[in-house]
């Protein structure tokens, strides 16, 4: 999901100071397809590429500095936004979880991606907090239509991959197949 962010990140409108990209559209499926902490730890190694100097923000941009300038708080915030998505969504049962408990959960992690994002334009970026608050205003007709795309998303691939992980693995010695060890 680190490579998918890395992705979604080429696909960036500029608005002065943040961009627009399909990044939290892949920060909120890694959160509810993988879980809370592999869902963070795939943004927080999407965060490392790019600090490592990775061309892997948006607009091919990388470095430290954009850490600690106004988008910032949006890179920490993909973090924020898996992890809360993800412990949301984790108590399911078996199956794809119901749209509904998906949307809530996603709501919930862009609430904490904003929060991340308007406290970077306020301590990184300089704003004042009304300004911060309306910049963030801007992203939220944009994440809710990512937000129905990330529930379609996840509702699909969640039962193909229960029951790719339910059966044993293929392999090349026909183990799998009820044949034996070679």
């Amino acid at each position: 999901f680190a490579a998918l962010t890395a992705v979604g990140a080429l696909v960036s409108v500029p608005i002065a100071p943040v961009p627009v990209t399909l990044q939290s559209l892949v920060s909120l499926t890694a959160g509810a397809i993988l879980g809370a902490s592999h869902g963070a730890a795939s943004q927080i190694l999407y965060v490392l590429m790019g600090s490592m100097g990775l061309p892997v923000f948006a607009g091919g941009a990388a470095g430290t500095g954009h850490l600690v300038g106004p988008t910032g708080g949006y890179l920490f915030g993909l973090v924020a936004c898996a992890l809360v998505s993800g412990l949301l969504v984790e108590r399911r049962r078996p199956g794809a979880p119901g749209a509904g408990r998906l949307a809530v959960a996603m709501c919930v992690g862009l609430t904490a991606l904003h929060s991340c994002g308007v406290a970077g334009l306020i301590r990184l970026g300089g704003y004042r907090p009304g300004a911060a608050i309306a910049t963030a205003l801007l992203f939220v007709p944009g994440d809710l239509a990512k937000l129905a795309v990330a529930v379609a998303i996840v509702r699909a691939a969640v039962p193909v991959l229960s029951m790719r992980l339910d059966r044993p693995p293929d392999t090349c010695s026909g183990a799998a197949a009820g044949q034996g060890p070679g």
